[in-house]
């Protein structure tokens, strides 16, 4: 059989060759033979009984163009989503998304976070816990407390549990537990108007919870923990722009302060140290 016309991928792509399938009566497409990606034309004698695997691809899909909040998850999946709609990748297959790998909540996404009881989804209105092994068989279970995320860069991965800012106060989830851990310190007003939660932007620092926020007329910080409840942490003449942690080392997190309108870093702390010069 003559193959004539084969297309040839065009766009923002790297493709290095294509690959022909073939269905026959008794089975589905089974893989016949692979060609250079510029070749448009193949004369197919494979013998029915020399046919390859089949096709692993036929329902594998590129990403939507709108998703976003890309998070790992264990066995090479990734986690994506687009408006009220999670998506997962083919494991270790970061380019196909199938549709049957899609699951649809109440509320649009905002953040994800991954805990050890499984995936923390904040949203405009109920947070989501998502666990599974593989993303055929996720479970997409809504927490019963109406707690939004604010702010995607508020939501950190705590180890047990996942803390972000909603707009009454910080948020703690736990498996299917989620609390409004700030409500004995402050009340939502008054978190809302001192602390602007959708500003807030935080990172987990030596195990508690450093926040930095902007309420239209200070910039400042704090740091929380559920066992220390609040601690002021407000830094003065410097704003941090981001803060990278050291996963592998804990405790000997590094951050970084960028001043204010410069974007040059001007101090950087390891763990207690600080390094003041320009960076």
């Amino acid at each position: 059989m003559e193959v004539t016309a084969i297309p040839v991928a065009s766009g923002n792509f790297i493709v290095q060759s294509k690959r022909i399938y073939r269905a026959e009566l008794t089975a589905g497409y089974q893989f016949v033979a692979e060609i250079p990606a510029g070749q448009t034309d193949f004369s197919d004698n494979v013998e029915s009984e020399q046919l390859g695997e089949s096709c692993p691809s036929l329902d594998w899909i590129a990403p939507d163009p709108n998703m976003r909040g890309l998070t790992a998850l264990p066995n090479g999946v990734m986690l994506g989503a687009f408006g009220n709609t999670l998506a997962f990748c083919e494991p270790y297959q970061p380019h196909a998304w199938p549709i049957r790998y899609q699951l649809a909540m109440a509320y649009d996404f905002v953040a994800a976070a991954v805990a050890s009881a499984g995936v923390v989804i904040g949203t405009t209105g109920k947070p989501y816990l998502v666990a599974g092994s593989e993303p055929a068989a996720m479970s997409l279970v809504p927490l019963d407390q109406i707690h939004a995320c604010a702010s995607k860069r508020s939501m950190v991965d705590m180890g047990e549990y996942v803390l972000y800012a909603s707009p009454d106060g910080l948020v703690a989830v736990g498996g299917t537990d989620a609390r409004l851990v700030t409500e004995p310190l402050i009340l939502p007003a008054q978190f809302k108007q001192r602390f602007n939660p959708a500003s807030i932007h935080a990172y987990r620092f030596e195990d508690r919870y450093l926040a930095f926020y902007n309420n239209g007329s200070e910039r400042g910080s704090f740091s929380f923990s559920v066992e220390a409840l609040i601690k002021n942490a407000t830094i003065t003449d410097a704003q941090v722009g981001s803060i990278a942690v050291d996963k592998i080392t804990g405790i000997n997190a590094a951050f970084v302060l960028a001043r204010i309108g410069t974007g040059s870093i001007t101090n950087a702390y390891i763990g207690d140290v600080i390094h003041v010069g320009q960076f």
